[in-house]
């Protein structure tokens, strides 16, 4: 509920099999508001995907969740964040923002 003004319709469940496992997720439609256009522009310049400057403040816990979910992987017992687009110089500020986190 506290996501609901910015969706067009209720979420709903969606299920898929991935090697031979029903997996099931919660699917959200948001609506286009200029509130996120705010957001994009944090991480894109010229649509090329950036890390703002100001990462620090912005990776919480729960934006670290969201990075997860879209752009993260399990592999073995660790967790993978795919940062593929990123120069190098922007790896290693997010990897100096998760040691400090970690701290």
């Amino acid at each position: 509920m506290i996501l609901s003004h910015y969706c067009s319709r209720i979420p709903y469940l969606v299920q898929g099999i991935r090697k031979g496992n029903k997996y099931y997720g919660l699917e959200i439609c948001t609506r286009t508001l200029p509130c996120f256009n705010e957001l994009y522009d944090y991480f894109y310049n010229h649509k090329t995907k950036i890390i703002p400057d100001n990462i620090y403040e912005l990776l919480t816990p729960v934006a670290l969740a969201h990075w997860i979910m879209g752009d993260g992987a399990k592999l073995n017992k660790s967790i993978v964040l795919c940062t593929d687009s990123f120069s190098l110089r922007e790896v290693i500020i997010l990897m100096n923002v998760l040691k400090l986190d970690m701290k």
